[in-house]
This record gives C-alpha cells, structure tokens and sequence, in this order.
C-alpha cells in the first residue's frame, strides 16, 4: 500500500484542514501515532509498576525484599518476568513457597 493510500486511509477519522491538505494531514496523522505509541508505552508500564508491587506485597510474608530476592534469583540463573512473579505468587501460593524455600530466603 503506497503512503498516500495510507495516509488517506488513516485521515478518514480526522475533520476539517487536517484531512484535507496533505500537508497537515501528514503532520496530524504523526502526532496522533506518536501520541498513541507514548500512550501505549506509559500503559504498559503502569501494568508491569502494578505487577511488582502486587509481588512486593507477597515477598513480605517472607521478610524478603524485591531486590534482595531478584538478586537471588539471578546468582542461581532463574529468569522470569515480573507478570511470571506475580501469577506465581498470588495463584500458586505453594510453587511460590517451594521456590522461596530453594533461594534459601525462608
């Protein structure tokens, strides 16, 4: 698809000059896809901010910190992301236990 077609397009849901003149429909129609990717990129880290603070509240049943238990995790080359931490301890409270009990943090 040529970028005129796209851009086309895309500027059907823009009123007024902006979808008229090439020109400023082009500008428009970037900084509305960079408004969306900023967007997209704050929500996800808002999401993976909520994940590891849902996790730092299960860490505290041990009286271990998140960095202290990352730390572990890492020195024994366990990788896992925060979303993988956090349905780990809030569904699988016993697996949790069992990995807390291997990191030697119990």
């Amino acid at each position: 698809m040529k970028l005129s077609q796209n851009l086309a397009k895309r500027s059907k849901i823009q009123f007024g000059r902006n979808r008229l003149i090439k020109r400023l429909k082009s500008k428009r129609l970037k900084k509305s896809l960079f408004i969306y990717y900023i967007q997209k990129k704050r929500k996800l880290r808002a999401i993976k901010k909520m994940w590891i603070s849902k996790f730092k509240i299960a860490l505290l049943k041990y009286n271990v910190g998140y960095s202290a238990f990352i730390r572990r995790m890492r020195a024994n080359n366990v990788e896992f992301d925060p979303k993988e931490y956090y349905i780990l301890s809030k569904y699988e409270p016993f697996s949790f236990h069992c990995i807390m009990l291997c990191l030697k943090l119990v």
